[in-house]
């Protein structure tokens, strides 16, 4: 029998949908640069966008639980959009340090992954607690 998404903490909820913006992420890119020829950066532009957008509404919906306030809702927005953008740049200064620091790390640029991204899921958390969705 599975449980209710209700059922787990916030914590986990985000980091559900998490997962799921990084699935829509990654598979936008891949259609577009690999499916449709698009140039990469272009193309993670546009993923990511996508990815920002929908993890906003699952995050909205699933970890959150803001009902109603559909005036506020370009507003939550914009906070989410903010918090998003400084936890990709935290994500990736941690990501380009690491592999500058480890010649391991950039035979094995996975292992750069990790870490960067962990990091970044606590501040986007945090961030996202204290200001797009603070009740």
């Amino acid at each position: 029998m599975l449980l209710p998404i209700e059922a787990f903490p916030q914590w986990i909820r985000f980091a559900f949908v998490g997962c799921v913006g990084f699935v829509i992420d990654a598979g936008l890119l891949a259609l577009f640069v690999h499916g449709l020829g698009w140039e990469p950066l272009p193309a993670r532009v546009i993923s990511f966008l996508t990815a920002v957008l929908g993890t906003w509404w699952l995050n909205r919906t699933i970890t959150f639980k803001v009902v109603g306030c559909s005036s506020g809702k370009l507003r939550n927005l914009q906070m989410y959009f903010v918090v998003s953008l400084l936890g990709f740049a935290l994500n990736f200064a941690i990501y380009a340090e690491l592999l500058r620091l480890s010649s391991t790390v950039y035979k094995y640029p996975l292992l750069g992954l990790v870490p960067s991204a962990a990091v970044s899921a606590v501040f986007t958390y945090w961030g996202n607690v204290r200001m797009a969705f603070r009740g």
